[in-house]
Order: C-alpha cells, then structure tokens, then sequence
C-alpha cells in the first residue's frame, strides 16, 4: 500500500527548468569492473545507472575518464575504470543512449567533470614553491602499493601530444563565453545553427587532454605547467569544451570538483595556495579562480542546464583546522558562485571509527542556511535511516540527499520509499567491496549485501520463473540461510529455518562485540526484522537431523551449516593453541590469560586481538604479510586495520612463527633471528573451514538437496548471500 512517511524524500524539485523527480541526486559512484574495453558507455554501466533510476534517484552523476592511456597501466583495478572515447564519432550515440535510456525513468543524467589528475597544472609557481597534497593519480603522493608487488605510485609522467589547441567547440545550443574567446575557443552552433558542430569537428575532448598533456605529465610539480593566466584560460577553454560536449549527448547537468585534492580547491586553502598574484593571499583573491571558472561554465551551457559541485572541506566554526574555508568564508563563497552554481554537494559526514553516522554534513547545511545560501544543498548521506533523511528534507535542512550506497546495497528502494517499509532496507556496510576486492578475489563488480549488483544487464537470463510452492527446510540461521529464505518467501515458497543456538546471524553475529562493525550488527538486525516480518517459522535452539527433516516429509532442504574454525598446522599449535579461536574468544575474554599472542594479520585475527585489548588484555599480533587486514576490500584495508593500531596491541608484520610451546611462542624475525615471546594464551588463526560433513549428512533428507555458504566452501559474508541469491532463484 502506499505511504506517505517518506512524502518529503519523495518530493519532486525544481531546477533550471528541469525536475528533479525526487530529492535523491546520485554521485559519482561506479563499480570498478562493469566496464570492458569498450570505449563507450557499455551495456552493463547502461543498466547499472538504470537500476538506480528506476529506484528512485531523479539526478544521476555518471563518472567520466577519457584518459585512454590509463589503459595501459597494467596494476590494481585502474585499467578497469570505465575509459571512454567520447571523440570518436562511432562512439558518440552511445553517450546519448546512456543518457535517454536514464531519461526512460525519468531521472536527469549529468556527468563528473573531473580531468584534474590528468591535466598537467599546479596552482603554485614550481620555480618558487611546491604544491601541498597535489599527489593526485601519480608521483608523490600517488596511489599506495597493495599486495601482489603493486607499485607504490603510478609513472610520473604521460607522454607529451602534439601542440595547439583544437579549433572546434563541441556544438551547444550557447554561445562562447567571453572568457574563452580570449584564447581562440571558437565554435557553437554550426552554420545552419543546429549546435551539432561537435560531430563535424569533434577533436574537443582528448585531443585537447593530449595537447595539453604536452606540457608535462601529473606527476611532480617539475613536470607541471603552473597556471598563469594563459593557462588559466587554456583550462577554462578545455572544461568549457568537454561540458558543451554532453551537453550535445543530451545530458541535463555538469558536477565540478572542488573537494580538497582537486585543483579549486587548492585555489581555495591558504594551506595549499602561495601565490603572490592576485590569485592567492586574501579570500577575495583565492576564490577568484574558481568563481571564474563557475561563471565561464554558465555562460558556456546556457540558463537550461544544470551545475552541482562538490564543496571544498569547511569548518563547522571560524577555526580553520584542515579546512580549505572557515564557515563565514563559505557562506561567502556560496553567494559568489550562487548565479551560477545551482547545487552545492556538502562532503562532510561519514561513519566514524566507532562506525556511527556523523551529521556533521547536516550541521553545516543548517549554518550555511542560516548565513543566507540559496544554493540547494546536497548532504552526503552516511546515515542509514530514511525517517531521519526524510525529516531534513521536510524541515529545509537538506534540498536533495547525495546517497550511493543506500542505492548500491539495495535492489528495490522504489518499493521500500513507496509503501513506507523501512524494515527492508539493507544497511549499507561500508565495506567498500563495490570498489574493488582485495587482490585476492576476482576482479568482478559486487556488493557483499546486494547480489544483483554487477549484473543487472543479465539478470533476466539468470533467473527463473518460480514454479509450484515447495515447502524447503533450510538448515542453519546464519546470513546464507536467512537470505536465502527470504528470497525463497518472496518467491512463494514457504521455508522453515532451522538453528540450533538461541539466535539467528551465525558467526557474523560476533559483529556485536565489536564497535567498528556496528554496521554488520544493523544489517544484521534489519535481515533478521525482514525473516519476522515475512511469516517465515523459525525453529531456534532446534538441531535438526536428517531424519527429523525426513519425517516431516519437506520438498526440499538446503543446508547452511557454515563453518568453524579451523585448526593451524604451526608446530605445537594442537597442544598450545587449540582452546581459544578467533570465533570462541568473544563473550570469554575473562577466561583467557592477560597476555595473548595472535598469529595471523588478516581482518579475523587482527579483530580477535582489537577485543582482547579492549577488555584488558596484552595482546602481541604475529603476521607474515607486512600489512595487517590486507583481505579487506583494498580500499577499505586502512579503515579495517584502524581499530588494531589505535588497540595498543603490540604489532609484529613481516615475521614467521616457528613454534608454540607452553607458555612461549617462538618466530624470526626480519634478520632470520629466531626470537621467543612469552604468553599465557595463544589464537593461531588458520581461517575457517566447512562445516561440509554435517552438511552432507542431508543429502537424501527430501527430494532436493542444495548447500549454500560456507558449508560448501568457506567464503565470506559476500560469497554467502550470493549463494543464497543465485540458489533462490532457480527454485
């Protein structure tokens, strides 16, 4: 039935002549690994932005590289970020059906304007100073190493084009802004005024990222063209031609960055501006640039057509902290820009340490009101509670919530907004697997709690109609189990769940003795609320047996068993170190001895020894690899390890242990030395293995017989719900 407790989420805007359908804009957020060597919008990012504008989001920002040459740097996921060739004329139809099959939904498509890391300037003069966090994609400061012999940074340089600016200007309805004619931009309409000149002369786009990639690569500072005026111009000239481009694709809005590491908002920092023009010093003299730049976009797009750009980082007060603006420098900045900018996306606001939402991104829009902004605002929505959101929006807190994730980790967001059933949503958790993976696991687009993600462009053909109603005993209460029978349920099916403890979730449920995971335990409780609320019988502190399965005569029975700890091989380790496991020791810490060695880096032992030392104990961490909780998703291995290093947890990466004996732990150390620590306590983690026998034994309990998660192979939570997923819809 529909509701009205989301009316306000749900509320259409109004916005350069265009509407916004609902207040959601999408940002720039795409899956690593959807896009193949195409060098245009492929099908699966075609349905991959579809599926969100089908849920609800009424502005979608779609990422945009066309730095083709990042296809030949061959390490992490970089060569899999989607790089298109948007002069290429057999290309170009495929930017326009992107954008008309999102117009299908009837959401506005606008793309990220974001060539910064690409583009060889540096704000300051390289003869007289350097510039402050201008690492971008390469040299110092570039993108960390990972496992697998990743170089720490990429190349500092790309190879030089040939010189001159093109002539042609990809064809808009507008006229030049003055501020380009200064260098030659030439073009517009053609000369029957169809504004279509952008196809006869399309070399706009990368030919002039080419050209001006022959002043040097982005690198060092030494390899940079510091911007003066004629570059200045040169800049204004080549973002004026890309936006005109899209514009022609039939796309409703551009997204500027000015986040911290991008070129304005160095404009903006005292920190990272040291200019001696009339560029840098005062505020006056350091918003000039990227005011400039705003006002030059509209005079080059027209009064139709809409602008949003990420806000610089803004204290809360007038101490500056690390902030590029004070909060009365940003109000200011606001109504600078304001005849030109139409939505401004606030970046303050994400999940803490103790993984609670900040709503500091809030705060700010409140202040930013409150000292006159007309601006619409977007909040990044970190929070996973639509009431809440809802409320913002109602109240005039928030014009629009900049939300990806909430969309990400959820398939039917539409339904959930419109019948005003919070208890299905999925609570996103953070993990940033829809990112790219560890460098361990495949090089496929997921989300660990939305297994249609990455493939909506096939689903059809992987999903069966469901046939007759079966009733299906699912063995085991852990997230395969309680995924698959809710899918099994929305299917027509009519699943028992089975669990032998006092309660659902597995050994995720271990997420509750842990502050950081606070995001697993709400999923967790949200899952558990969406198994209640179906009706689906759950037979808890119940060990069911293949005959009891038997006797009750069901169609079908899957079993969920997941899996145990697993023993280590470590010499000495069946004696010494067989009691306590990373799965056992939580809700025992006061059986276990104050000082414990864990043997093993990746995220299980690493949060085995966090708990420990937050209970009091004195724990010192053995791991092979020299980076701790390098199984995590490898954006998110810096967010997984946070809590070991702030635990006081003495940390030893890099070494081997040898042997345990009672009372001692012995390991080399980085020289071949062996060394010895004593303990009264030992966890040698050696992962999880499959609880498979218990799992066999059902084989024959009822006509059909499936197993799913770690029972079948011990995986991750992911794996897991994926399993359920893919198991569900074939029955």
């Amino acid at each position: 039935m529909p509701s009205d407790r989301f009316s306000a989420l749900l509320s259409p805007l109004r916005v350069r002549g265009k509407t916004m359908k609902t207040r959601f804009m999408y940002p720039v957020a795409q899956a690593h690994y959807i896009q193949g060597p195409e060098e245009y919008p492929a099908d699966p990012v075609v349905q991959y932005y579809c599926s969100f504008a089908r849920q609800g989001q009424s502005l979608i920002i779609t990422q945009e590289l066309t730095n083709l040459e990042q296809r030949q740097m061959s390490f992490g996921d970089q060569p899999h970020f989607a790089l298109y060739d948007m002069d290429n004329p057999a290309c170009q139809n495929y930017f326009t059906q992107l954008a008309y099959f999102i117009h299908f939904y009837g959401a506005l498509c606008g793309f990220n304007l974001n060539y910064d890391n690409r583009l060889p300037y540096c704000i300051n003069d390289p003869a007289k100073t350097t510039d402050i966090g201008a690492g971008g994609m390469g040299g110092p400061g570039g993108m960390p190493g990972g496992p697998g012999g990743m170089p720490g940074g990429m190349p500092g340089g790309m190879p030089g084009g040939p010189g001159g600016m093109p002539g042609g200007m990809p064809g808009g309805p507008n006229e030049v802004p003055a501020e380009a004619q200064r260098s030659g931009f030439s073009g517009g309409k053609d000369e029957q005024g169809s504004g279509r000149s952008f196809q006869q002369s399309p070399q706009a786009g990368n030919e002039a990222e080419r050209t001006l990639r022959g002043h040097g690569g982005p690198g060092n500072n030494s390899n940079k063209v510091y911007l003066d005026e004629e570059h200045m111009v040169e800049y204004i000239n080549y973002m004026c031609k890309k936006t005109l481009a899209y514009q022609s694709f039939g796309y409703d809005a551009v997204h500027l960055e000015m986040a911290r590491e991008f070129l304005m908002a160095k404009f903006l920092d005292p920190a990272q501006n040291h200019r001696d023009d009339e560029y840098g010093g005062s505020f006056e003299n350091r918003i000039r640039f990227p005011v400039r730049l705003c006002k030059a976009l509209r005079e080059a797009v027209g009064e139709n057509f809409i602008i949003s750009t990420n806000a610089p980082s803004i204290s809360l007060t007038e101490d500056r902290g690390r902030n590029a603006l004070t909060i009365s420098e940003a109000i200011e900045f606001m109504k600078a820009i304001e005849p030109y900018v139409d939505i401004v996306k606030l970046q303050n606001g994400n999940r803490g340490e103790d993984g609670v939402a900040s709503m500091e991104g809030y705060e700010l829009a409140k202040l930013l009101k409150a000292g006159g902004t007309k601006i619409k605002i977007a909040v990044n929505n970190p929070a996973m509670d639509l009431d809440l959101i809802n409320r913002f929006v109602k109240e005039g807190v928030a014009d629009v919530i900049a939300s990806a994730r909430m969309f990400i980790a959820n398939d039917k967001l539409d339904e959930i907004l419109r019948e005003g059933d919070a208890d299905e949503l999925n609570h996103c958790l953070g993990c940033s697997v829809c990112r790219g993976q560890s460098q361990e696991e495949d090089w496929m687009s997921h989300c660990t709690i939305n297994p249609k993600l990455g493939m909506e462009h096939r689903l059809k053909e992987h999903m069966t109609a469901p046939g007759a109603p079966k009733t299906i005993a699912v063995i085991g209460g852990g997230p395969a189990g309680m995924k698959c029978a809710v899918y099994l349920k929305d299917r027509g099916h009519n699943p028992v769940v089975f669990e032998a403890s006092d309660h659902l979730g597995g050994l995720i449920r271990l997420s509750d003795y842990l502050p950081s995971k606070v995001n697993y335990t709400e999923f967790l409780d949200a899952l558990e609320k969406q198994v209640r609320n179906r009706g689906i019988e759950i037979r808890l502190n119940t060990r069911a047996t293949p005959d009891s399965i038997r006797a009750e005569g069901f169609d079908v029975v899957i079993a969920a068993t997941g899996a145990h700890a697993k023993a280590s091989a470590i010499p000495g380790a069946a004696e010494y170190a067989s009691k306590w496991t990373t799965v056992n020791v939580y809700g025992n810490a006061d059986k276990i001895g104050h000082r414990v060695v864990v043997i093993g880096g990746t995220t299980g032992p690493c949060e085995a020894a966090t708990y420990l030392q937050a209970n009091g104990h004195e724990c010192t961490v053995l791991s092979r690899s020299t980076k701790f909780c390098r199984d995590a998703a490898w954006h998110h291995v810096t967010a997984a390890s946070r809590p070991l290093y702030q635990s006081g947890a003495t940390l030893l990466p890099g070494v081997r242990t040898t042997r345990i004996e009672e009372g001692k732990v012995y390991y080399l150390d980085h020289q071949g030395v062996e060394q010895c620590i004593p303990c009264d306590d030992v966890i040698a983690a050696a992962g999880l293995e499959s609880n498979w026998e218990e799992a066999q034994s059902f084989y024959g309990a009822a006509p059909e017989y499936y197993a799913i998660g770690d029972c079948r192979e011990a995986g991750n939570l992911r794996t897991a719900i994926a399993d359920a997923f893919a198991l569900a819809m074939r029955l």
